[in-house]
């Protein structure tokens, strides 16, 4: 939805299929929604299966000539976890990524990547992959409406340059981290780590996982062997339940944000995305060992 509003501007209605903080999993297919996708001229998805819970509502829109885009199409994702697990958890999706003009929609019967592999679908934790879903978005609106091209085509550019600057800017802090891990109680930034060339480990793959007396001995092991200082949480999902473990492991607890849900006013601004990153960014700095001869 950020990215989206981001092309769009002024030059088209971005309408979100949700409010900010609803559930896509509990959606009912009501007449309302029903309604606003059959009057939407694009409708702008994620993909990799992360709105595949949708697939009733789409499918009673009965749009055939609704275009249809997949921001992540083509992006190479990563898989979803060694255990197994996509990363569809059944916690809220709402639209403050990936899902616009006409809101969220169904990108197919769950996250598979080839030969069926459960595959990661939050790739917008990758500034660069970010950037490739604003192209894709670009491309889809520009074909939509030739007309407002010129229009979408700016605004793409301005905010592709300000991904760019925002790449840099991290890439510039981490560049004396690379190869260290950076812990989270959930598997919260492996796109991120990915693109800084940084290890992501969690404590359990899902957020409503309990951790096991042995995840605890392993995430333990791990902090003292490479001395992080703090484990990173979803600060929605997660402050209330990692304390006690936090308090265990005299740990301190700082927020990653997975920019999965926002308020109502900064799910309307596309520099909310820069903004919360940048904070990533600073948390995963400290919560960092110190570069080797610092």
């Amino acid at each position: 939805g950020l990215f989206t509003r981001a092309v769009a501007g002024t030059c088209a209605t971005v309408e979100p299929l949700l409010p900010a903080g609803a559930d896509l999993h509990d959606l009912p297919v009501s007449p309302q929604l029903v309604g606003r996708l059959r009057g939407a001229d694009v409708l702008v998805l994620n993909g990799l299966g992360l709105e595949a819970a949708l697939e009733p509502l789409v499918a009673a829109a009965d749009r055939p000539d609704l275009r249809r885009v997949e921001s992540a199409a083509g992006l190479a994702p990563l898989p979803g976890g060694a255990d197994g697990h996509d990363h569809d958890h059944g916690h809220t999706h709402d639209p403050s990524h990936g899902h616009n003009d006409a809101g969220p929609g169904a990108s197919g019967p769950g996250a598979s990547g080839p030969g069926g592999a459960a595959v990661n679908p939050h790739v917008w934790l990758d500034p660069r992959r970010a950037a490739g879903q604003v192209r894709r978005i670009r491309d889809a609106l520009v074909a939509a409406d030739p007309p407002r091209a010129a229009c979408f085509r700016r605004n793409a550019d301005r905010f592709l340059a300000e991904l760019q600057s925002l790449d840099r800017q991290l890439a510039r802090q981490l560049a004396p981290h690379a190869g260290q891990p950076i812990v989270s109680f959930h598997d919260l930034a492996p796109y991120f780590a990915d693109r800084y060339r940084l290890r992501a480990e969690s404590v359990v793959a899902l957020p409503g996982d309990n951790p096991s007396v042995a995840d605890l001995r392993r995430v333990a092991d791990q902090l003292r062997r490479h001395r992080t200082r703090a484990v990173l949480i979803d600060p929605v999902l997660e402050r209330s339940s990692f304390t006690a473990l936090a308090a265990d492991l005299e740990l301190e607890v700082l927020p990653f944000d997975p920019i999965e849900r926002a308020s109502e006013s900064d799910a309307r601004r596309p520099a909310h995305y820069l903004e919360a990153m940048r904070r990533n960014g600073a948390a995963v700095v400290k919560s960092l060992a110190p570069p080797p001869g610092r």
